[in-house]
């Protein structure tokens, strides 16, 4: 049986038990009534902020960083300009008590919680049902678990065996993260960001990071001042090695919701 700490766990994927995603993980609550973990869902929301390229123009100084830019215009009383950004937010949903789990899968980059009930649909007013032919539809690009504690990988395409279809899945192999191309694209829409980040961690002597600094890559981009937009961008910047397929017949497709959860 998988343990895991509160920080392993930030992030992690809920999924009920119709193969939907209820949120991601935030942290555990614990009090007389029990242990729980507390799901979390990203929401938009308009905020305004700093036009850094604008206040530039107007303060024509040498600055590092925005935050010294910033103080010298309120040291010279030059107003400052802004910006709309829309950008995501963690809302919490609700609490679940560790009862509710049924079991919790880890790869090298992601984690899944799956739970016992089906709570998602009940909050989405979905009733619970057994997958149709219908559903393989829309198979591709989705995350395929197994109740018995694996991430198998993701799915690809249909295919057919003697007497039943399937589905065939890519297996996730070892990957890296291209950090020397995510900082050259960063410059791109924010360059005080960037030049924090590359300060930090030198793109040209690392110009790749292995998957199992994820978490903290995205901890440091936050740290720096970076959305929760520009943090989940690095997954765009994961490079994998293909390390082979598997076709899970028909008989083992248990649901097929916004994930699919397999028996094997």
């Amino acid at each position: 049986m998988l343990f895991l700490t509160e920080k392993e766990l930030k992030g992690a994927l809920i999924i009920d038990s119709e193969g939907l995603i209820y949120g991601v993980f935030s942290k555990l609550l614990i009090n007389s009534k029990g242990v729980f973990i507390k799901a979390s869902i990203p929401v938009k929301v308009e905020t305004e902020k700093p036009d850094v390229e604008k206040l530039k123009d107007k303060v024509e100084v040498e600055v590092e960083s925005e935050s010294e830019l910033l103080s010298i215009a309120k040291h010279l009383g030059i107003s400052i300009p802004t910006r709309k950004v829309i950008e995501k937010v963690m809302h919490e949903k609700g609490d679940i008590p560790v009862e509710e789990i049924s079991c919790i899968a880890k790869s090298e980059d992601q984690t899944v919680i799956l739970l016992k009930t089906p709570r998602e649909a009940r909050y989405r007013g979905v009733e619970e049902k057994t997958p149709s032919f219908t559903d393989l539809k829309n198979i591709a690009g989705k995350l395929v678990v197994s109740v018995k504690g694996k991430i198998v990988g993701e799915a690809r395409e249909v295919v057919i065996g003697v007497g039943e279809p399937g589905v065939r899945v890519e297996k996730k192999g070892s990957g890296t993260i291209n950090w020397i191309k995510f900082i050259r694209d960063l410059r791109v829409e924010n360059k005080t960001l960037a030049y924090k980040l590359e300060s930090t961690i030198n793109p040209c002597k690392k110009p790749r990071l292995p998957t199992e600094k994820l978490k903290d890559l995205k901890k440091l981009i936050l740290e720096k001042g970076g959305s929760e937009r520009e943090a989940q961008k690095l997954l765009n910047y994961i490079e994998r090695e293909k390390s082979g397929f598997e076709d899970i017949p028909w008989s083992k497709i248990l649901k097929i919701g916004d994930v699919i959860l397999v028996g094997v």
